[in-house]
């Protein structure tokens, strides 16, 4: 009998505490990332019967952001929450996080049967049920209680609710945009190897590997890339800086401070691999903060020293930050909205690629001009010398025939 009460006063308190979610005609999507419960697994054990069961009911938290901050952990997660859908219109919940090793979704059917499907980095495209690059899930017709199962390797992570049609809508515009992205960043790695080849220079392969590494950025989901691929190209972007803009011979007292700052990041690089990814995720985000500051900082000071370039260096890694700070606010916030369905970090990567490859451009146009004035210059110099010559020679002659003139 205390027992039964026990488990009647905890329903009775899930029911207070949660927030049933109704859907009314004419919506299009919906943000819940406020109306979700979520509950820590630590070990990773619990089953959909035991995290459903009444008695854990205390354990989950409601959530206080727009989209769920689960820090980095090795921890999983229970999401639950209840939906109203009386419209009978289908419905999808679309989990906004590409970087999701593991996402399952669980409900249970009109005819009382679980309905269990997988998702997540670790789940074979072929073998999902919607198949997007998110975490895709149709929801029933009804009211009904649903629990997601996940694990995570990245930031905030939103829980949407979209019409079908808006989604299907949503999702070929976003293939349509994401398509112009890796067509653009192609060309400009293809057009860097082109000019590498004709005109031998290192420079031109080094921008192209950098635009390599940020089509990896953009693709990356597995837990090994996920840590790897940022600050291995965080450290080359660097190195990049230093050699494009000839710090060693503008400023050498900051090309060995950085040269230092390079040496602890590669460091960094070795030392990772051996420790845990909640320790890993974190010192990489600082790590890439740190950089910004870095590249701005190592464009503006060699622009003082007299290179006309840094000054556009450190303003194209000004706009990157701006567009991550931009990133960040969204998936915290939901706000500011993607521009064209495209996130702000992929902006970013495009506009330095382009950046980059524009002044590496400009730099060989320049440094052309300057070649021509020195050859100007050079020849301006010599006929100068050369009719200082022809004048010596004038009047020494000119001397040589008074001379000879006097002894006559």
């Amino acid at each position: 009998m205390r027992k039964f009460l026990m488990i009647l006063l905890l329903t009775c308190f899930t029911a207070m505490q949660a927030e049933t979610i109704s859907w009314t005609k004419q919506q299009k999507v919906m943000h819940i990332g406020h109306s979700v419960q979520v509950m820590e697994d630590s070990g990773c054990a619990l089953t959909f019967d035991q995290a459903r069961d009444p008695s854990l009911s205390l354990k989950y938290t409601q959530s206080k952001s727009t989209n769920l901050v689960l820090g980095y952990t090795l921890s999983c997660f229970w999401v639950k929450f209840e939906l109203n859908n009386e419209t009978g219109e289908p419905l999808v919940l679309e989990v906004s996080q590409a970087g999701l090793p593991q996402c399952t979704f669980y409900t249970v059917g009109d005819d009382g049967s679980p309905v269990i499907l997988e998702a997540g980095s670790d789940t074979y495209f072929k073998d999902r049920l919607i198949k997007s690059s998110f975490q895709v899930f149709p929801l029933l017709q009804g009211k009904h209680e649903y629990y997601v199962r996940l694990t995570t390797n990245s930031g905030p992570i939103p829980f949407n609710i979209y019409h079908r049609d808006h989604f299907e809508e949503k999702s070929i515009s976003q293939r349509f945009v994401y398509g112009i992205y890796l067509g653009l960043m192609l060309f400009v790695f293809l057009s860097n190897l082109f000019f590498y080849y004709s005109m031998r220079n290192n420079l031109y392969l080094a921008n192209a590997f950098m635009v390599l590494i940020f089509i990896c950025y953009s693709m990356v989901v597995m837990l090994f890339w996920y840590t790897t691929i940022p600050p291995f190209g965080i450290t080359i972007q660097i190195i990049y800086a230093l050699w494009f803009l000839e710090v060693k011979k503008y400023n050498p007292r900051l090309y060995k401070v950085v040269s230092w700052i390079i040496g602890i990041y590669i460091i960094w690089f070795i030392v990772k691999f051996f420790l845990p990814f909640p320790i890993v995720q974190p010192v990489n985000t600082l790590q890439a903060l740190v950089s910004f500051f870095i590249l701005g900082y190592v464009g503006y000071n060699v622009y003082k020293k007299g290179n006309r370039f840094g000054l556009f260096f450190a303003l194209t890694y000004v706009l990157y930050f701006i567009l991550v700070l931009a990133e960040a606010m969204y998936i915290n916030t939901g706000m500011p909205e993607y521009i064209v369905n495209f996130s702000y970090s992929g902006h970013a990567t495009v506009t330095e690629a382009l950046a980059l490859s524009f002044l590496l451009t400009q730099r060989f146009e320049w440094e052309k001009e300057e070649t021509e004035k020195s050859k100007l210059e050079v020849q301006k110099q010599l006929l100068e010398q050369t009719k200082e010559n022809e004048r010596i020679v004038r009047e020494q002659n000119t001397t040589l025939e008074k001379r000879v003139n006097e002894r006559t």
